[in-house]
């Protein structure tokens, strides 16, 4: 099979219809891109369903802060779209809250057109190129892999530091706050980072105590355990990485904030007779929350995990921390029962091979 002819690049304009607009068509389509229109917000959604892009060029000058969750749209599509966000003066601190919602680059209107051709570029440089399907070779699944690792990584940095170069554009910092808010972020994505990139290290100790793990987990989120209703039980001994299942239950502890504000939340531990066999259970319950299928299925995939993280790492490493220790996590979601995430540890550990029996 031989490898495809590069496609044509698209990019979706959602920018008010005028002289600019225009210029910015006439110059992309002068460049060989094809150029797609939104006159808002529902329609972008739409035209990008049906004709897939590369790239978004959205203004910032008729868009209010509700409209801004159009971009969790853009960002969840697949293959990765560059999204750029243009504003005027006056809306600069809807441009701040546009690059932490997902936007990769900013400008500044009004602009110069070769200013905005080098930066739609750019972005679309960072792209992999698509190829047509017929003659398509997918990269080996580990050069994918690393592909997909280095844009997620790119792009969780490239955000927080777009918008602390935002914030220093008029020489002076107006909000030491929201300042430190970025640095936060961008450490944030070295430490899942390094989680994810330790998540195999498995150091266990005869008497691992799990109680003391999940406690461990939910302390960052619930100082005290105040906050979150708990019934910890009687738990036998078990042979487990306490510091490793820590952090994954510290991961499950953000299933009550993937929506956004904290919901209650209320997490039990019990010894289990089986099936699959005896172990520990952990049981996480949120009754407000209701999950949808693809959500459900991504929870442990790398780059789509629904928990907290800048990289969507976070899923994944937990999923392969409870496996490191030969358990299995079952996540539910169902109208009136709201969501369950469900651990089991076995009690005597062995390396499992395939799949592994969920519990009911």
């Amino acid at each position: 099979m031989t490898e495809g002819t590069p496609q044509a690049r698209r990019v979706l304009l959602l920018v008010p219809a005028g002289p600019t607009a225009r210029a910015m068509e006439d110059a992309l389509s002068h460049e060989g891109i094809l150029v797609t229109t939104a006159p808002d917000v529902f329609s972008a959604v739409s035209r990008l369903t049906s004709t897939p892009a590369d790239a978004v060029v959205l203004s910032l000058a008729t868009l209010d802060e509700r409209d801004l969750d159009v971009l969790r749209f853009f960002r969840e599509r697949r293959p990765p779209l560059f999204i750029l966000a243009s504003f005027p003066p006056e809306r600069r601190e809807l441009a701040v809250k546009a690059l932490a919602k997902g936007a990769d680059a900013y400008l500044l209107e009004p602009f110069y057109l070769g200013e905005f051709l080098d930066l739609v570029r750019r972005g679309l440089e960072r792209l992999p190129a698509r190829q047509a399907p017929p003659d398509a070779r997918p990269p080996r699944a580990v050069e994918r892999e690393l592909e997909r690792l280095s844009g997620g990584v790119a792009h969780a940095i490239n955000n927080p530091l777009q918008i602390l170069k935002l914030l220093l554009s008029d020489g002076t910092v107006s909000d030491a706050a929201e300042f430190q808010q970025e640095i936060t972020r961008i450490h944030d994505v070295a430490d899942e980072l390094l989680a994810f990139s330790r998540r195999r290290d498995f150091a266990p100790r005869p008497d691992g105590d799990v109680n003391h793990a999940v406690r461990q987990g939910l302390e960052p989120s619930y100082p005290g355990l105040s906050g979150v209703e708990t019934t910890f039980g009687e738990l036998a001994p078990l042979s487990a990485d306490e510091g490793k299942l820590a952090e994954a239950f510290g991961i499950y502890a953000g299933l009550c904030a993937v929506r956004g504000p904290r919901l209650p939340m209320s997490v039990a531990t019990s010894m289990s007779a089986g099936p699959p066999a005896p172990g520990i259970v952990v049981k996480y319950t949120v009754r407000e929350l209701l999950l949808s299928r693809a959500e459900i299925a991504g929870h442990a995939e790398p780059f789509t995990s629904i928990f907290a993280g800048e990289v969507g790492l976070e899923g994944t490493t937990a999923s392969e921390i409870i496996r490191m220790h030969g358990g299995t996590v079952d996540l539910r979601s169902a109208p009136g029962d709201g969501t369950v995430l469900t651990v089991w540890l076995p009690l005597r550990r062995s390396q499992p091979e395939g799949d592994i029996p969920r519990p009911g």
